[in-house]
């Protein structure tokens, strides 16, 4: 079960909102976390990402280059992560000729 912190910041991260082309997704199943780096935008986007998971001990980063098509929704990494007390994700966006953003999930309990 999602805690309620969690299901805020995936509320505000739906994707859709005009702002973020790409943003993070989680999912959750039995003592596994899958976190997505998804991108949907209405408009042609090109940029850079990185996603940094840290759950329990453990620490995966993954990045690339992403270019989106406008309204064709692309997944661009899917990562399955231990569920750990305090798991979290952060996903960095370089759009290229744009202003960098970043986007945090995680849960605290």
């Amino acid at each position: 079960m999602m805690s309620s912190a969690l299901a805020i910041l995936l509320a505000a991260a739906a994707p859709g909102d005009g702002v973020h082309p790409l943003f993070l997704t989680v999912s959750e199943s039995g003592g596994m976390i899958r976190l997505q780096v998804r991108g949907l935008s209405p408009r042609r986007f090109a940029g850079r990402f990185t996603v940094e998971a840290q759950s329990g001990g453990n620490r995966s980063v993954q990045g690339g280059s992403a270019l989106l098509e406008p309204g064709r929704p692309v997944t661009f990494v899917s990562l399955n992560v231990t569920r750990a007390k305090d798991w979290t994700a952060v996903l960095r966006v370089q759009p290229d000729g744009g202003a960098p953003y970043e986007m945090a999930l995680g849960d605290s309990r």
